[in-house]
């Protein structure tokens, strides 16, 4: 069954020698898109300033002649316009979405061309078989493109077509097989997603329970993976465990060959091995980080009941605003005047910056207070106590 076929030239201008499929060993692609257009003008544009630059003739002195026969080539390029009527140059993700609706637009005329499902079915599987090509050669992101575009023409008319839902989900698989190699993980559980609620809602499965079942186990595989990799360890365990169960699912054995079940079992339980050794490493982590919290608390509480103490001393002291001399009373009413006065112009030293809290100790203070609440958040509160207990007997 015939494809949508790319110009004669690829992306970077130069001639593709087609063999095929493959171009110099490489998969052509089979859309044309907005991208490949402007670049093939551009490329033709930059071949015609470079000819007409080389017909000229040579330095003539007359620099704003020379001037502008040094200018770049014109290029075209995609450019996003406003309701307002302003437009700016298209970012790199603008573009790949312009691109991947020109493929769908494509896709979209040619499957309505073709008459029968069997022509569709026939077309959306050579269509995967050019995406595993994009895949093998560690082209991901052209390979998502390839299978998103597999997904129009396999859309079952009625939910006993069960071959199409069969090919829906291998799509649904390379789908999230290519964006773990991206390292989507999000989007891998998306695709693994989109997939099991297709299976729930069709029903009718039997004449093909087996195929099924073996698709879903790689489904269940797939996004209990990423799941690990996202750090959801409960969640990937349930997947696990719904991907072991289909191996051995009673009647409908998931493989005749014993050799692929055992592979398959293998994969699962050394997912399993790496899901045990992430949650080890998370717990020690965390025990970690308790233990640092701790002592940054502990620290913060020590130094918090040292400015207690400063605080409680300072605040026993009458200091005024502005300093005073303090004197000794020089008699009592009650008895005679000493014989020796004290000079009224003796005074005591008073030290305020050693009297008076400073910035940083209220500072402290407030760290303290914070620390004591964490604490008391994360369950610590034979340690709030303590220090409470060491505070009122201080």
């Amino acid at each position: 069954m015939s494809t949508i076929r790319a110009s004669g030239r690829d992306r970077s201008g130069s001639p593709r020698q087609k063999t095929g499929n493959v171009v110099q060993n490489r998969v052509e692609s089979p859309f044309v898109t907005t991208t490949d257009v402007m670049s093939e003008i551009n490329r033709h544009l930059a071949d015609l300033h470079k000819h007409k630059n080389s017909s000229d003739t040579e330095y003539t002195g007359d620099e704003d002649n020379n001037n502008l026969r040094s200018k770049k080539a014109p290029r075209f390029e995609l450019q996003r316009k406003f309701g307002d009527g302003t437009t700016r140059r298209a970012s790199p993700a603008e573009q790949a979405a312009n691109d991947m609706n020109s493929k769908l637009q494509q896709v979209a005329v040619h499957v309505a061309s073709l008459s029968t499902t069997r022509e569709q079915y026939a077309w959306a599987e050579a269509q995967r078989s050019l995406g595993n090509e994009f895949y093998h050669q560690q082209e991901y992101e052209q390979a998502i493109d390839v299978y998103l575009t597999c997904l129009i023409a396999v859309q079952p008319q009625d939910e006993s077509d069960c071959l199409v839902l069969v090919l829906f989900l291998k799509v649904m698989n390379n789908l999230a097989l290519s964006a773990l190699q991206l390292g989507w993980y999000k989007k891998t559980i998306d695709f693994c997603t989109l997939a099991l609620d297709r299976v729930r809602k069709q029903q009718s499965l039997h004449s093909h329970q087996q195929h099924v079942q073996l698709q879903m186990t790689k489904i269940y595989y797939k996004r209990g993976k990423a799941r690990r990799l996202r750090g959801e360890y409960k969640q990937s365990r349930a997947d696990l465990r719904a991907a072991q169960s289909q191996i051995s699912v009673g009647e409908y054995i998931i493989i005749d060959e014993s050799q692929q079940q055992q592979s398959f079992q293998e994969a699962i339980d050394k997912e399993f091995q790496l899901l045990h050794q992430a949650e080890f490493q998370g717990r020690r982590n965390q025990e970690k980080q308790q233990r640092a919290m701790r002592q940054i608390l502990l620290h913060s509480g020590e130094k918090q009941l040292a400015l207690g103490t400063a605080t409680d001393q300072a605040a026993n002291e009458c200091i005024a605003l502005y300093a005073e001399k303090a004197s000794k009373r020089t008699f009592s009413a009650l008895r005679a005047p000493a014989t020796s006065l004290v000079d009224d112009d003796s005074t005591f030293d008073i030290d305020e910056e050693s009297m008076t809290p400073t910035l940083w100790q209220y500072y402290l203070t407030v760290i303290g207070r914070v620390a004591e609440t964490l604490l008391f958040w994360i369950g610590d509160e034979e340690y709030v106590q303590s220090v409470s207990e060491r505070k009122k007997a201080m």
